[in-house]
């Protein structure tokens, strides 16, 4: 189902305020994963790769010592 700009602009607006930041948050994510240059592309395949090998750090890892 494709939406036009007015049918999605109507549909922000019956979101409550309390949830507009969350949904900011997505376009904003949206948005940028659609302006991303090739370096960042395989930036972001290279990693996939490596989480799909296993390949991370868990939160603790990172975070562990901070107590956060």
């Amino acid at each position: 189902m494709a939406l036009t700009r007015e049918e999605l602009h109507h549909l922000i607006n019956q979101i409550p305020d309390e949830k507009l930041p969350a949904i900011g948050d997505l376009l904003s994510r949206i948005y940028e994963e659609e302006n991303i240059d090739k370096e960042e592309a395989l930036e972001i395949d290279a990693a996939k790769k490596r989480i799909a090998n296993g390949e991370y750090a868990t939160f603790d890892d990172v975070f562990g010592d901070l107590n956060v």
